[in-house]
């Protein structure tokens, strides 16, 4: 169990539910996989695709994406980074990436597919837990 979160939200507050919408899409471009329970919530477990839409700092063999945890949250809090400190965010339509360790560089056809999916703007952060 990692330590850390990959937190992809959008970037303005958004009234309409999507999750939905955003489930299904995902899978059909299996970035996520199979349902599971994760911390006692519903969550995937990544899909064959998902490193088309993430970046590592190294090459994986398939054991490092493989072990990624998605949830797909109606609504999500978290801790972000700010210019100066630390701030707190509340989001609808979250993605929460777990058992990263930090090696996820850049996950922003993530965010641009996430995008195309609801029209809205996405960010990611890591967030210590």
């Amino acid at each position: 169990m990692s330590d850390i979160i990959l937190r992809i939200v959008p970037k303005e507050d958004i009234g309409e539910l999507k999750t939905e919408k955003i489930k299904s899409e995902l899978l059909n471009n299996e970035v996520i996989s199979d349902s599971i329970e994760h911390w006692g919530k519903p969550a995937f477990k990544s899909g064959s695709r998902l490193n088309n839409y993430i970046e590592l700092e190294f090459e994986d063999k398939g054991n490092y994406i493989g072990n990624l945890v998605i949830q797909i949250s109606n609504e999500d809090y978290g801790v972000i980074m700010g210019s100066e400190d630390y701030d707190t965010i509340n989001r609808k339509n979250c993605i929460l990436i777990y058992n990263g360790d930090g090696s996820i560089i850049s996950w922003t056809p993530l965010c641009q597919l996430l995008e195309k999916i609801t029209g809205d703007e996405y960010f990611g952060e890591w967030e210590v837990l």
